[in-house]
């Protein structure tokens, strides 16, 4: 049985109805008919990515919420491409690496298995010179005639390896046999691309997951996307010193940059910490450095608070500022000087018990550990230093403060 292209149903001398039915079909390419009149029909169905972000259970993490900073939406559906009824939908995936798919087909009639070749061609995307291609795809084997044929691909190129999103449209074709289809168009694909899995799942949602993107576009150091991140939590947060409201709930409410969800160091931190694991980065969290004049001589430890009790003074607590403050100071904050209790952080692992710790506001690092963290607030402020301090109490009351010593310094600070 020999076949002919599609360009011979329009030569057939078809009934109008019958044409007006199938011409556009036939100049999409995508059918042809046999010597019989037979009507061959190759219909591209869905592309469902598999390679993408999933569960267990293979149903996508990635949820529909554009709207607000919430944890709230529904998960998009697979397949995340289908003809009818028309869907299309994003997907999140890791960098570097292949984009693998499931594509659908219908193929009518009742014909015998020949062989195949299916083609996609994708984007390119040029990147300092080099072309990716991480939607051109290429499968060949031997399929029949019937409804629902599935047919797993992997991707020709790698996506990038760097942060950012990627979309463009796939132009699919068919060889089979002796005849090639033209079939539809699959698209637009929006591609999030990350630095690992995710995580924790509840948090991926669009909006979250197109501004974490979007901010280190083009990174794909750790210490890049990480000095990224920073600098943009200050830019779209609001800052608060002293007294603030409570911790957003969730922590990205804090993207409202309004005063009720204004945030100090360490929830800047948090910001930071959550925008890096919903990109994948592994073993983020957040730290806290703490004055280290007050401990014995020699005692470099910045990893916990230092107190002391003073009969005169009751219990007393080693703070820090950014300049000197007065000997009695009334509603801290007035004189531009503020007591700090630590310095936020937030730290990426980098190896066996090893960690580059990074500062939000100011932003600052890598940093080795928690003396480089106040080391580098004090070469931002000329005047820091630590005290003693007592009587600390908010709401526009009393703070005293004792005792200065300059960070950093080996000898233990005198108790007050």
């Amino acid at each position: 049985m020999s076949v002919r292209k599609a360009s011979a149903v329009l030569r057939r001398g078809w009934p109008v109805g019958m044409m007006s039915a199938f011409s556009l079909a036939a100049i999409l390419g995508c059918l042809t008919t046999d010597d019989e009149g037979n009507v061959i029909r190759i219909e591209l169905v869905s592309v469902q990515f598999t390679s993408d972000h999933e569960d267990a259970a293979h149903k996508n993490l990635l949820k529909d919420n554009k709207k607000n900073w919430l944890s709230t939406g529904n998960r998009y559906q697979e397949p995340e491409w289908q003809k009818d009824p028309a869907a299309n939908y994003p997907i999140t995936h890791t960098k570097n690496s292949n984009v693998s798919i499931e594509v659908m087909l219908n193929i009518s009639g009742n014909f015998p298995q020949k062989q195949y070749e299916l083609t996609g061609d994708g984007p390119d995307f040029v990147i300092g010179g080099a072309t990716y291609r991480p939607l051109d795809f290429s499968a060949t084997g031997t399929i029949g005639s019937g409804q629902g044929q599935k047919i797993t691909m992997t991707s020709q190129g790698q996506l990038p390896n760097e942060i950012g999103s990627r979309s463009g449209k796939i132009s699919w074709q068919m060889k089979w046999g002796e005849d090639t289809f033209d079939l539809d168009e699959s698209g637009t694909h929006t591609i999030y691309v990350t630095y690992g899995t995710p995580y924790p799942a509840a948090d991926l949602t669009e909006r979250r997951i197109a501004w974490c993107t979007s901010v280190p576009s083009g990174r794909d150091t750790l210490n890049e996307i990480a000095l990224a991140i920073a600098p943009k939590v200050v830019a779209d947060t609001k800052f608060r010193f002293g007294r603030r409201p409570p911790t957003p709930t969730p922590i990205w409410n804090a993207l409202q940059d309004n005063a009720a969800n204004a945030v100090d160091c360490i929830e800047a931190a948090m910001v930071a910490r959550a925008a890096l694991r919903l990109l994948g980065v592994p073993n983020v969290d957040i730290d806290h450095a703490y004055p280290t004049g007050a401990k014995p001589p020699g005692d470099r430890d910045a990893s916990r608070a230092e107190s002391d009790q003073c009969p005169t003074h009751r219990r007393v607590q080693l703070r820090y500022a950014e300049r000197r403050p007065p000997k009695s100071q009334v509603n801290p904050g007035a004189g531009g000087s503020y007591l700090n209790n630590f310095e936020g952080n937030f730290k990426v692992r980098t190896g066996p018990a090893q960690y580059s710790h990074y500062t939000v506001y100011p932003t600052s690092g890598p940093h080795a550990g928690l003396l480089e963290v106040l080391d580098s607030i004090r070469n931002k402020y000329a005047g820091f230093g630590q005290w003693w301090s007592y009587s600390f109490i908010r709401g526009g009351k009393e703070v005293r403060w004792h005792d200065r010593d300059s960070f950093p310094n080996e000898a233990a600070l005198p108790r007050p």
